[in-house]
């Protein structure tokens, strides 16, 4: 069962610490990516952006929340009676607070978005989700990256207007024995000259751990194959390299994770059977991450450990501002709200001279997975 926010108060950035988000059940209904910018804009200014979302958002958006507030992983949670008279909530049990949780308008474009970060929580030290829908002209340098990825725009007095809606998320969790986690997945839409219109989806979900547990990556992996394999046998192993090849930072000579799958450009069969791969991908979201969470939230660790995971975070931030497309585009966006775009970013991270693992280390074995990717599932 997914849940939704049963109005935008419970949406207030001055949601304090235990309070509690009152949820009502709700079935959610497919329908592709159809809403014009006019309605997304008056729902996001309504605050009705939820109402507006497609199936895919929806069920990572809340899917993903539902399972942060359901008490399993913890057991530190306690029942809260509901709005409606039963015990269909629950308050913030260990995750960490949603000390930013705002509505935003983007104020030199069109459209806007939610944004929610939980913080300093027992379990994830960051977690945060975009929801956003925006719309304007491309700048001349998103437009040259584009073209450069092979796309012939044809622009209109030297503009091109453009609609993007798509939901994300971060996690980096606490503990170094649970991995970070991102997911994102988008619908991209550009007007030409002559008023025909390209359209394309992308998106993918990677698994960052700080140390090897080949039974995670196989279980991470599976479920996304599981997935893909829903719609085309192809799709996994091709989508799995070019995870394997986007995440790769080029002047460290490794990845920034174990991968998962990532796809960009998709713009065929059709819409609609593109659309339907993508609700795929993110109902598979929580099934693939959310029992390592829970398989190692309580794990021990040293200070060592800990040391580590902050060094490999500061690997995750040299991608994320360096090669990142996503982080590319957001901040050439002109009136793109900045916090949003760099809330992948971990709260902490790490960069010592010269920092080499011992040979045959748990950290030395993490390395080497890193700079020559596995095949998981085979």
């Amino acid at each position: 069962m997914f849940y939704r926010y049963k109005d935008s108060t419970a949406l207030s950035p001055k949601a304090a610490p235990g309070k509690v988000w009152h949820l009502s059940a709700a079935s959610i209904d497919a329908s592709p990516c159809h809403s014009t910018l006019t309605q997304w804009s008056a729902q996001i200014q309504t605050g009705r952006l939820w109402d507006a979302c497609t199936l895919s958002q929806q069920s990572m958006w809340m899917g993903f929340l539902a399972h942060m507030y359901e008490p399993a992983v913890s057991g530190k949670g306690r029942k809260v009676r509901g709005r409606r008279g039963g015990d269909h909530g629950y308050r913030h049990r260990g995750f960490g607070h949603p000390s930013v949780t705002l509505t935003w308008s983007l104020a030199l474009a069109g459209g806007g978005g939610i944004s929610c970060v939980l913080q300093d929580g027992e379990v994830f030290e960051k977690a945060g989700v975009n929801v956003s829908v925006v719309s304007g002209f491309l700048s001349e340098e998103a437009a040259r990256q584009m073209r450069s990825r092979g796309k012939s725009l044809k622009a209109k007095d030297g503009k091109l207007p453009f609609c993007a809606m798509g939901v994300s998320s971060v996690i980096h969790p606490k503990n170094p024995h649970v991995p970070t986690m991102h997911f994102n997945y988008r619908y991209f839409e550009i007007e030409e000259a002559d008023g025909t219109k390209q359209w394309w989806f992308g998106g993918g979900t990677d698994l960052t751990p700080t140390y090897l547990n080949e039974e995670d990556a196989v279980h991470f992996h599976k479920t996304l194959k599981e997935a893909c394999d829903k719609h085309d046998l192809k799709l996994y192993p091709k989508y799995k390299k070019w995870c394997d090849d986007y995440f790769y930072i080029k002047h460290r000579g490794e990845r920034r994770g174990i991968g998962g799958i990532f796809f960009d450009d998709v713009d065929s069969p059709s819409k609609e059977e593109v659309f339907q791969f993508v609700k795929s991908c993110a109902k598979a979201v929580v099934p693939c991450y959310i029992p390592i969470v829970k398989k190692h939230c309580h794990d021990s660790f040293t200070p060592e450990e800990k040391l580590w995971q902050q060094l490999r975070r500061g690997r995750y931030v040299e991608f994320n501002l360096v090669y990142d497309r996503g982080t590319k585009f957001g901040l050439l966006t002109p009136g793109s709200r900045i916090e949003s775009i760099l809330m992948s970013l971990p709260l902490t991270a790490r960069w010592e001279y010269m920092h080499n693992p011992p040979e045959s280390s748990k950290e030395a074995e993490m390395l080497e997975v890193l700079r020559n990717p596995k095949d998981w599932v085979h």
